[in-house]
């Protein structure tokens, strides 16, 4: 009886546990495994190699091929589908097709997935009926030569890369070549090529030549415009000598200048350079310095206003060390006028001029009081000034070198200049330069004496010219970018070479007061060597007035202080250590600059 009650317990547990039995969860399936041998095209396959397994078109394995006397192996594990996880497939069932690639060759063998098993597969694939060599030419547009049954070439792109196919097993000598250019290396050899070959670069040095000669004084500056629309600058020498480097094939201008200097020849043209050209010499002569704002001849800007109440122009010369007690007035003018002042006539003197707004159906015109004359009222220079509602904005420059002020206008609503050129003004130069919103600018940037036609462009800091070495070509302008929109543009030669510099004034900041800062052209336009000097605070009415008054051959960075009529000069004569004070004019006046 106990022996069948404890028979009966025990019937009654087994039942509960069996019960309350949960299923044990599926587990993954083992991989299809496959290893052996691997050949392509009858031999190894060369390193680095690969074997890949695919089932339905999907990649479900891949493996690198490994080598071992002589022979190349591989092993791979391809996996099976889980079927806990639905909606996804992860690799093969029962019965799948595995189809095997050999360097993305479809191998001749294949094989039915069957998971947990490790199959002993030799594998061979058909050698690929092409190969590719690629890589980088080290220059764009590089030409590769090589044969394959005949002269075949490639090209390479923008970024100097390059690719072709040859046939498999193929041998031979890729070249790279371009005008201009060495390559290191010169060419590449192949032999019985039987797999992709990348990676197959090259250096391109791009050849170069030199320019030299005798400049004919020391320290003068040589410009030239290289690579496009980059003016570069070499000084001579305490010698005279300079040497320019210029890449194969160059073709531009170069034009020496220093300040109280004339250059035989003015300039010298080159034309597809191919080898060093040596005795570019020039001869040179003592100029005449030609500033601004000279009432008295004497080489050095004075210091002057224009009163449109009055019509009255008064100038402090500078030979007098601008004295009061000797001033220089003439009445000129009227309110609404726009002083643009020059020397019209050639004699180094000054001529109050200003632009008269447009009247009695006429256009707005130049209204030239000519120092050759005596400034005789009778003897008046009337020139078109074009029509202010067309944005028409005066440039009066020396745009044909001729040591005379021409009566020129830039166009605002279509960028057009119109240049009446001196000495008769009837003869006119076009121009097709800038656009709307810009501020145009006619002054030397290449140093040949003549004006060149430019602006700057306040939303993106850029000064763009075309040079009168350069016949004002549109393929060949200089560019320069200094500044932003707050800033005002005061272009000059604070250096002293003969060229402009780009220079703005930039607006008051953190505490420190407006200031210039100067891109100079004797540095090869270096941002790093600009130099930045006080220009006031917009609040006194602090105007710049950029002009040679110490007659050294450079910009001093001079303001006007509207609400005082107070001029507060440092001179580039003394880096600016030392100073030019005058009291000269009142809030209102045009400033003679």
């Amino acid at each position: 009886m106990k022996r069948h009650c404890r028979i009966t317990v025990f019937v009654v547990i087994l039942c509960l546990l069996l019960t309350n039995t949960r299923p044990a969860l599926a587990l993954p399936p083992m991989p299809s495994s496959f290893w052996g041998t691997v050949r392509i095209g009858g031999a190894s396959v060369p390193l680095p190699g690969t074997v890949k397994a695919r089932i339905n078109g999907v990649q479900y394995a891949f493996t690198g091929v490994i080598e071992s006397s002589g022979q190349t192996y591989y092993s791979l594990d391809v996996p099976g589908d889980d079927p806990a996880t639905a909606g996804v497939i992860e690799g093969g069932v029962s019965g799948d097709m595995v189809v095997f690639y050999v360097n993305d060759q479809v191998a001749d063998q294949s094989a039915s997935w069957v998971g947990s098993t490790n199959v002993h597969l030799n594998l061979t694939a058909p050698a690929p009926s092409t190969h590719t060599i690629s890589g980088n030419a080290g220059v764009a547009s590089a030409t590769l030569s090589y044969d394959n049954g005949g002269p075949q070439t490639a090209t390479a792109d923008g970024d100097g890369a390059y690719s072709f196919a040859v046939p498999h097993n193929w041998s031979g000598t890729v070249t790279p070549s371009k005008t201009g250019y060495t390559f290191s290396p010169t060419n590449l050899n192949y032999y019985n090529v039987t797999a992709d070959q990348t990676g197959q670069d090259y250096n391109a040095t791009l050849i170069t030549f030199t320019i030299t000669g005798n400049a004919g004084t020391a320290g003068a500056v040589l410009n030239y415009v290289y690579p496009y629309a980059t003016l570069k600058t070499v000084t001579a020498d305490g010698s005279s000598h300079y040497s320019i480097t210029i890449p194969y094939g160059w073709s531009g201008i170069v034009t020496p200048s220093k300040v109280g200097y004339t250059f035989s020849p003015v300039s010298r043209p080159y034309t597809n350079v191919t080898a060093d050209q040596t005795n570019q010499n020039y001869t040179t002569a003592a100029g005449v310095q030609h500033p601004k704002a000279d009432f008295d001849a004497d080489s050095q800007s004075d210091i002057g206003y224009f009163h449109a109440a009055t019509g009255q122009w008064a100038a402090l010369h500078s030979g007098d060390a601008f004295s009061y007690a000797a001033p220089q007035f003439i009445t000129w003018g009227q309110t609404g006028d726009i002083v643009v002042p020059g020397d019209y006539d050639g004699d180094r003197l000054l001529d109050p001029t200003v632009r008269r707004p447009p009247t009695g159906g006429q256009s707005a015109a130049y209204l030239i009081l000519r120092s050759s004359t005596g400034y005789d009222y009778g003897a008046t220079l009337v020139i078109p000034a074009g029509w202010p509602g067309l944005g028409d904005t005066p440039v009066p420059a020396d745009y044909n070198g001729d040591g005379r002020t021409d009566a020129a206008i830039w166009r605002g609503n279509s960028g057009a200049w119109i240049i009446a050129l001196s000495p008769s003004f009837s003869s006119l130069q076009f121009a097709s330069w800038g656009v709307t919103g810009d501020k145009p600018f006619g002054t030397d940037v290449d140093g040949d004496g003549k004006a060149d036609i430019g602006y700057f462009r306040p939303s993106t800091g850029v000064w763009a010219f075309l040079l009168s070495t350069e016949n004002y070509n549109y393929g060949r302008p200089v560019f320069f970018s200094w500044g932003a929109s707050a800033d005002i543009p005061v272009m000059a030669d604070y250096d002293g070479d003969g060229m402009a510099d780009p220079a703005v004034v930039i607006p008051p900041s953190g505490g420190q007061s407006r200031a210039y800062r100067i891109l100079r052209s004797s540095t090869s336009y270096d941002p790093g060597q600009t130099w930045t000097i006080p220009a006031g605070w917009p609040g006194l009415g602090d105007t710049p007035v950029p002009l040679d008054y110490d007659g050294d051959g450079k910009a001093d960075a001079g303001i006007w202080r509207a609400n005082t009529g107070v001029w507060i000069i440092p001179k580039s004569s003394t880096s600016n250590t030392s100073y030019i004070f005058a009291a000269w004019g009142e809030s209102g006046d045009q400033v003679i600059r």
